[in-house]
């Protein structure tokens, strides 16, 4: 379902097709069904999709014996004929079958044979076999001539009439015509759900052909369609059919379209093993290998992606050219691309190029494909001084995709390309006029779609390179208001929207519709729980795909019934569920002078960063961009990972020269300085440096001789704190005064060795003795205590050791609190089998239970109601993803804020358990002393950073994981 891959199915199933082409099998014996003999009849009743070439050779056979017979009827001998070629259309033998075809056509015409019930579906398949074959005139005559037979027999509301559509979509799609074909192709689903049994294959083959139009012309409800017919196909077919790889194309594909790589990728393993198993080492492998790709390279495994791209290009070099001859020009695109991700921009110039001029000998002029190869093309050029020619290409290619949509995220983001291309070129005003109105579209899309599925808003790499791009050229056409506004979108997080979800729930809630709303919650939650249990089984671990995709279905049901209720008794939710950009002057009115608001912008041939202060706007910026930001950032990380194995900074010293790089890139051509004295930095919930804390950031290499501890970090001078929204929203409930302090669960002995978790879930559930023999934390009731004498003599409470359990803390009252911290285990979702959300350890019951595991998951914590002001999470990892490749925050962090909680303490890393009580308690005591929360931070940091009793105290890896979160 990637954009690289042009077809979706897992077989060489031709999109808007009926699963046209399957693959070349090994032929099967003969089953005993033909060497009985059967009548025409019993073969019409064959799963023609189950093994395209054993049903080839049945259909031989059976043809054998019938043109035998010299008493067989003419009606009997043409329709064989007619079967012989379909046969031969799924084994895509296209030249037999239309010789096949062409002999029943014959016999129709000679024998008069027009009236009979089949000739429709003869003319169906004759225009998908000329489709294939690439006479696309002939296909489409034969495809008209399809739907007005079938039209006249048995009327325009018939599975007959579908399949007649389903031929005009496929042609529809050959000859570009995209809007034309999802009409037709979802047309031929609907006529096939009311008119053919749900066991029958047609159906889900068409309900997943629709989702792939939706799919092609960018439609907001794409994923909907594709979930729904993953989960028809699971409910309705065997659970060995073939076309349940189809599903689990579509099932990756929108795992990839929501950003939920690491599922992806096992998905569509699955998929790739599957369609092996049944019908070989074929051929037309290529859309389920550039998917894979695509999931590997989103999460950062570029060789493994590599190698992959390479046997999808192998696989495009040797498949069946028919309706889709540009794959293998866009396999050479998709390998050019993973070289721009990866920073080697010459080797993906040469892959761009070669893809380009495939494409244009390959596919007709004007193509969009075309233009996208030639923008990427473009863009590299531009970025290597090569302006006249990047500009001539970009303009070819814009005028390729004026085809589609205006809306569609392929057309803006060749519009914002080519006036980005412009202002490398000094063309400001001229860039700025057309990025501006390209932005104007996307922010129009981007909120509308965040109110209907948030998880896609913050995943679009276009729309964030978009609007980055627009905020790069309203700062140079000197427009400042209009890029602080473009640098809010490119920013926008899943926690951005999880104000605008509260804002809308809480004014619900003065309307009178709060336990609706909260029914929808709950709703959508039970259906988010099924998906990614239907996800696993996908994967393959044990479960009954069909069941859950019935519950699945029945849920979605019911949250679009809820929803419908929802627009009826309270209008107004969907409108003020939106994120919605704060405007330069609310945003330096809400500033304290001794504040900045630091804007790094996601460009990729540069490094720009505006700052937004009480008094005004600064921007600087310098050579650079996305994928050196990134590459430092990975280097840090992994500096701070190889001293937390071994904790010696002598065999594991800190990476001081990416931190310092790092620093110049977020805060170029001296932008700090420029600032003076602000003391406190707030960075955005995303973008180029949000897996890190911006805290170690180092404005200068320290000199020979100087320790860690004497470095010139950003946090010496400045607070950090991280903000996920910039606009005001309405007031949420109140929260109380006190303390509660939750955790130290019971759990074993303190370990001295890394923590195994390999074996914590037996058969997708907790398996209680393992979770049991996780080490205990014998810090984290101390670290509570302290915490909690900090508040002084205010109401106060502490659950700790046995109490601390799931059930316990979900019945718990948090009304009259205004802090909660939690000190326990913070499992990351994929950090082991069974596991694929973020989760907090507590002490095990001693039986598991619906409500009562020993963990309590993101999902779950996002249907509590924790409505206090400060949520404090000594925990490990908890400022991560929902998983190992999804966005930074979108985990507990956007789980507690769902639970109500206005401000969180986090961790970016796996922390240790004597400096997680030093950071936190020394935080919780410098903010009831006065200080604001940043700076308490800050004051925490340094103290620990300089106590030499603290061993290696002065690394990162100690002193940097938390972060602090405001709205």
């Amino acid at each position: 379902m990637g954009r690289g891959g042009r077809r979706l199915g897992a077989f060489g199933a031709a999109l808007l097709g009926l699963l046209a082409p399957g693959a070349a099998a090994p032929a099967a014996e003969p089953t005993d069904e033909t060497q009985a003999a059967p009548t025409m009849a019993e073969m019409r009743k064959r799963d023609r999709f189950a093994n395209p070439a054993r049903e080839l050779e049945a259909w031989r056979s059976f043809a054998q014996r019938i043109f035998a017979d010299p008493a067989s009827a003419a009606a009997l001998r043409a329709e064989t004929q007619m079967r012989l070629a379909i046969a031969y259309f799924y084994a895509t033998s296209y030249p037999e079958g239309w010789s096949a075809m062409e002999a029943a056509m014959r016999l129709v015409e000679a024998d008069r044979l027009e009236g009979e019930e089949w000739v429709s579906e003869l003319y169906a398949y004759a225009s998908l076999l000329s489709t294939d074959l690439g006479q696309l005139d002939r296909a489409k005559r034969h495809g008209e001539t399809a739907l007005r037979l079938a039209q006249g027999k048995f009327g325009d509301d018939s599975a007959e009439a579908g399949l007649a559509y389903n031929s005009l979509a496929y042609h529809a799609f050959a000859v570009g015509n995209l809007a034309q074909a999802k009409e037709w192709m979802c047309g031929a689903a609907d006529r096939a759900r009311r008119h053919l049994p749900p066991t029958d294959t047609m159906v889900s083959s068409n309900l997943i052909s629709c989702g792939v139009g939706h799919y092609y012309l960018d439609d907001d409800d794409t994923a909907d369609v594709m979930r729904e017919a993953a989960t028809f196909a699971y409910s309705h077919l065997p659970p060995d059919h073939p076309m349940l790889a189809l599903a689990l194309n579509s099932s990756g594909g929108l795992l990839l379209a929501v950003g939920r790589y690491a599922e992806a990728e096992e998905v569509i393993r699955r998929e790739l093993d599957l369609s092996r198993k049944l019908l070989g080492d074929h051929p037309d492998r290529y859309s389920p290998l550039s998917n894979l790709a695509r999931a590997l390279s989103m999460q950062g495994k570029y060789e493994e992606a590599e190698a992959v791209l390479r046997e999808a290009l192998s696989v495009a070099e040797r498949m069946k050219q028919g309706s889709d001859p540009g794959i293998p020009g866009q396999a050479l695109v998709n390998i050019g691309g993973l070289y721009e991700r990866m920073g080697r921009d010459s080797e993906a110039l040469a892959y761009y190029r070669r893809g380009y001029e495939r494409l244009v000998r390959d596919l007709a002029p004007g193509h969009s494909d075309i233009g996208n190869a030639g923008l990427a093309m473009a863009r590299l050029l531009a970025r290597g001084g090569q302006v006249d020619e990047a500009l001539a290409l970009a303009a070819a290619g814009r005028a390729n995709l004026s085809s589609l949509p205006e809306t569609h995220k392929s057309r803006l983001g060749g519009e914002i390309a080519f006036a980005a291309i412009l202002a490398r070129a000094g063309r400001n005003e001229e860039a700025y006029e057309i990025g501006r109105k390209a932005a104007a579209a996307m922010e129009a899309r981007l909120l509308d779609l965040a109110a209907s599925r948030a998880e896609l808003v913050s995943l679009s790499s276009i729309m964030v390179e978009g609007f980055s791009e627009f905020a790069y050229m309203a700062l140079r056409a000197s427009h400042p208001d209009e890029a602080v506004r473009a640098a809010q979108l490119a920013s926008l997080s899943e926690l951005s929207l999880v104000n605008s979800e509260l804002a809308a729930r809480n004014a619900a809630r003065d309307n009178g519709a709060g336990a609706l709303i909260d029914r929808l919650r709950a709703q959508r939650s039970a259906a988010g729980r099924l998906r990614r249990e239907l996800a696993r089984i996908e994967a393959g671990e044990a479960g009954d795909a069909a069941g859950i995709s019935r519950r699945l279905g029945e849920s979605d049901a019911a949250v679009r019934l809820l929803s419908e209720e929802v627009e009826r008794e309270y209008p107004d939710y969907r409108r003020l569920g939106r994120p919605a950009p704060a405007d330069l002057a609310a945003i330096r009115a809400h500033l304290r002078p001794d504040q900045a608001l630091i804007l790094p912008l996601n460009l990729s041939d540069r490094a720009v960063t505006l700052a937004v202060t009480h008094s005004g706007i600064v921007w600087r910026e310098t050579a650079g961009g996305k994928s050196e930001i990134a590459g430092l950032v990975e280097r840090i990380r992994g500096s701070v990972e190889a001293f937390r194995l071994s904790g010696d900074p002598k065999s594991a010293p800190f990476d001081s020269e990416a931190a310092h790089g790092l620093y110049r890139l977020i805060f170029p051509d001296g932008l700090e300085q420029a600032l003076g004295t602000q003391g406190e930095f707030l960075f955005p919930a995303s973008g180029p440096i949000a897996s890190i804390p911006p805290s170690l950031l180092l404005r200068k290499l320290p000199a020979p001789g100087v320790g860690l501890a004497q470095a010139d970090w950003l946090i010496r001078t400045r607070a950090v704190e991280i903000v996920s929204d910039f606009a005001a929203h309405a007031d949420r409930p109140g929260a109380g005064t006190g303390f509660v302090g939750l955790g130290s669960p019971s759990l074993a002995a303190p370990a001295s060795s890394p923590i195994d978790f390999s074996g914590l879930f037996r058969g997708g559930a907790v398996d209680l003795q393992s979770l049991r023999a996780l080490p205990s934390l014998p810090f984290a009731k101390d670290e509570l205590k302290s915490m909690q004498a900090a508040f002084g003599r205010g109401r106060s409470a502490l659950i700790t050791g046995d109490d601390f359990t799931e059930s316990k803390v979900r019945a718990f009252d948090f009304a009259p609190y205004s802090v909660a911290a939690f000190a326990t285990h913070g499992l990351t979702g994929g950090m082991m089998n069974g596991l694929h959300e973020p989760a907090l350890v507590f002490t095990p019951p001693d039986r598991a239970s619906e409500g009562d595991d020993g963990l309590l998951t993101a999902t779950e914590i996002a249907q509590l109601s924790i409505e206090v002001d400060w949520v404090i999470l000594s925990a490990c990892n908890s400022g991560g993803g929902l998983n190992s490749s999804a966005p930074t925050y979108s985990g507990l962090a956007r789980a507690f804020r769902l639970a109500g909680a206005r401000s969180l303490l986090l961790s970016h890393w796996q922390v240790r358990d004597d400096a997680a009580t030093r950071l936190t308690t020394g935080t919780v005591k410098g903010a009831a002393s006065g200080l604001s929360r940043a700076a308490a931070l800050r004051l925490a940091t340094l103290a620990l950073m300089a106590d030499k009793r603290v061993p290696g105290g002065s690394h990162p890896a100690i002193w940097a994981p938390f972060i602090l979160i405001g709205d």
